[in-house]
């Protein structure tokens, strides 16, 4: 079988999808720092062989609007194939933060992330950990069950793309 292709912004999206996808066969593509044409010819070469999603935070943009602008930019990205992560992926992190996990980092265990972004999200990392270290923590523990019930468009995400 063919891998997936998980075109994600950087490394705190693609530490996500790895814990997501951890069944699957997997090629991560980190775009942030790649130019649109590098970006076009991946989606070129992968169109029509391989299973492809686009992952991108929505930057407080309508979901389908982002989407829209997604492929205005990447001519060969398939709209289908674009996700969009509403606020940011720290959103996501905390919509799956387990309720053991919350009580270890002393921390309210948040019933709706929809509206959460990066700078709540880092003012919760514990002094004694990396922002890294918490996200890793938090992944070990993650409830994908909670964070659909949290979250929008992690919801939208995992019904339609399984993991």
């Amino acid at each position: 079988m063919q891998p997936l292709f998980v075109f994600v912004e950087g490394s705190d999206d693609e530490r996500f999808f790895k814990k997501y996808f951890s069944t699957q066969q997997v090629k991560f593509i980190q775009y942030a720092h790649m130019k649109n044409k590098e970006i076009c010819q991946y989606l070129r070469a992968i169109k029509g062989n391989s299973r492809y999603v686009f992952i991108a935070d929505s930057d407080r943009k309508l979901p389908g609007e982002k989407a829209k602008k997604i492929c205005e930019i990447y001519k060969e990205c398939d709209i289908k194939n674009v996700y969009i992560v509403n606020l940011e992926i720290e959103s996501w992190y905390m919509a799956g933060l387990s309720s053991h996990c919350s009580s270890k980092f002393k921390i309210k265990c948040l019933s709706d992330t929809n509206s959460f972004c990066k700078e709540q999200f880092n003012c919760l990392v514990p002094r004694k950990y990396s922002r890294i270290d918490f996200m890793l923590e938090v992944l070990r523990d993650f409830d994908f069950q909670e964070a659909k019930m949290r979250n929008n468009s992690f919801r939208f995400f995992s019904d339609n793309v399984p993991r």
